[in-house]
């Protein structure tokens, strides 16, 4: 569960991705798409430090002490759940350019490996080797894509990983915005009172 909330927010993300790749040329695509995912990275990459700090309790809260034993499975899962995430948003990318058979490839490729290392690994540690297995896929599938989309666009992996300067001013200004509507309904409020 508490990895599905990290997987909800990507979700959500990528279904609003999709329509504008699609709509853009090529070049605006490659420069959106790198701003979409280093902004989904720290968002998730927060949200995941809190589950870490937090998950185990959370857990034993939520479903009681004999389910705290999915807590290593989370921390195992959890950056393959972040490599998993900038693989969607480039399997976005890339069917939104047109090239959807190449993420087909990609996932044919990482779903036989999968199975692969599921026989191998759940034998020798069970859920723990179910996880890594997944850690490993998701983690090969996003470098595969992010690979080719940097040659292919000349971009830097910090592009996608880290957050630019261009990123605090959009932030600095939502948060102006937000603060603006807060401030509104008092406003209106004060001046109902003064008309009655």
């Amino acid at each position: 569960a508490t990895t599905q909330l990290l997987l909800y927010i990507s979700h959500s993300i990528n279904t609003v991705l999709f329509p504008e790749i699609s709509s853009a040329s090529q070049s605006e695509a490659a420069e959106f798409t790198p701003r979409v995912c280093r902004n989904a990275f720290f968002i998730c990459g927060a949200t995941g430090l809190f589950l870490v700090l937090f998950g185990y309790h959370l857990i034993r809260f939520i479903y009681g002490p004999e389910f705290t034993l999915a807590y290593p499975v989370f921390l195992i899962l959890l950056p393959g759940i972040m490599m998993d995430i900038i693989f969607r948003i480039l399997r976005t990318y890339f069917k939104g350019t047109g090239r959807p058979f190449l993420v087909s490839k990609v996932l044919a490729i990482i779903t036989s490996l999968n199975v692969l290392l599921n026989f191998i690994l759940i034998p020798l540690w069970g859920i723990l080797g179910a996880a890594t297995s997944s850690l490993i896929s998701y983690s090969l599938s996003a470098s595969i894509l992010l690979t080719l989309f940097c040659r292919e666009n000349n971009v830097r992996l910090s592009e996608f990983l880290f957050l630019q300067r261009s990123d605090f001013a959009y932030y600095s200004a939502l948060a102006g915005k937000i603060r603006k509507k807060a401030k509104m309904p008092s406003v209106n409020r004060d001046a109902d009172i003064e008309n009655t």
